[in-house]
């Protein structure tokens, strides 16, 4: 009797030992992309509702540069690689572009934990929606495209 009290205290500290490794990071990495749709819609609403213009690091930066975001927000917990930011973001939006349109999401492998593979995606309508296997994976390839064009667009 002893040893399946102990088994299932060890069962139990084993699974919130899994949880935190897993859910943590991307309970803070879902704060983090809340944090940044706080200082787009800052930004936004002091530039006449357009969003950074540049793509990535630097239209985040601007928001840490011009104070609308700490610089801790920009690293996501589950990516341990990355030295700028964790998250990818497309610039020259503005508030007339969509609620449902992504504008910041994670890069490909910041929630790769074992045989998970796992994305937030931040859309202007403020709402966070996380992605696991398939659909993570569709949604890096449809954005993948739409950033190039994106880039195209802001290229002189």
């Amino acid at each position: 009797m002893k040893r399946l009290i102990l088994f299932c205290l060890i069962s139990l500290i084993l699974t919130s030992c899994k949880f935190e490794e897993e859910e943590g990071p991307r309970i803070k990495c879902m704060q983090n992309l809340k944090q940044i749709y706080f200082a787009l819609e800052a930004y936004a609403n002091d530039n006449n509702g357009n969003y950074p213009n540049k793509n990535d690091f630097l239209g985040l930066k601007m928001l840490v540069d011009e104070q609308y975001l700490k610089s801790s927000c920009l690293k996501c917990p589950g990516d341990k690689e990355t030295i700028n930011s964790s998250y990818r973001y497309i610039g020259g939006l503005n508030k007339n572009s969509g609620k449902n349109s992504p504008i910041c999401w994670d890069k490909k492998d910041n929630h790769k934990y074992r045989d998970t593979i796992f994305g937030n995606v931040l859309y202007l309508g403020g709402h966070i929606e996380g992605y696991s296997y398939e659909k993570w994976s569709q949604f890096l390839e449809s954005t993948s495209s739409r950033k190039e064009l994106k880039n195209r667009d802001h290229q002189p």
